[in-house]
């Protein structure tokens, strides 16, 4: 999984079909305005991104490894995810590649 931000979509790269069924692209500005009260915003969330980073996923693993029902759990709430956003996809077939990614998200999302 790659978590790219730039001035243009990673999909603007290449006319590859395949690469616009594998990529997620968000835009727009999920923290408001280009504002004073934003940069502090900003410089909070990157201090503590590179305070914290590497910690959760190692932990969450160890969580998974040991509790076999959260593994069920998991599986359950992937699958409940999967039909979701496949029924959501339609006859799209890009859409309908993608819908296994936005499943493991919305997956992340729950345990996290």
């Amino acid at each position: 999984m790659l978590l790219s931000t730039g001035e243009a979509p990673i999909t603007s790269f290449t006319n590859d079909g395949g690469t616009r069924a594998r990529c997620l692209c968000l835009w727009g500005s999920p923290l408001g305005g280009a504002d004073a009260r934003t940069v502090e915003v900003v410089r909070q969330l990157n201090s503590g991104v590179l305070r914290h980073y590497g910690h959760l996923g190692p932990l969450m693993v160890q969580r998974l490894l040991a509790t076999p029902t959260l593994q069920a759990e998991v599986q359950r709430l992937f699958e409940q995810q999967l039909d979701y956003w496949s029924q959501y996809a339609g006859a799209n077939g890009v859409a309908s590649r993608a819908s296994h990614y936005v499943a493991a998200l919305g997956v992340a999302e729950h345990l996290f």
